[in-house]
């Protein structure tokens, strides 16, 4: 489900927690849906970046005027 160890250990600690409720764990569970909904904003943005450098090149010819490269040396 994505979470690490650590998480899962932190998730799993709120039953021994007498104060602990579903709502606590929700939260937990909230929270990592948030991280992971921006984790896919920044790999579809990449998948995005990438997809306009291997539009400007034709992948003939050689790697010294590559448009891909150029553009990496360039950031």
């Amino acid at each position: 489900m994505g979470f690490t160890l650590k998480e899962i250990s932190e998730l799993l600690s709120l039953r021994l927690e007498p104060e602990s409720d579903r709502a606590d764990v929700r939260r937990q569970v909230n929270e990592k849906i948030a991280e992971i909904e921006l984790k896919i904003d920044d790999l579809q943005r990449i998948k995005a970046s990438l997809g306009e450098l291997t539009s400007c090149c034709s992948g003939r010819g050689s790697s010294r005027d590559c448009p891909i490269l150029e553009s990496l040396e360039a950031e």
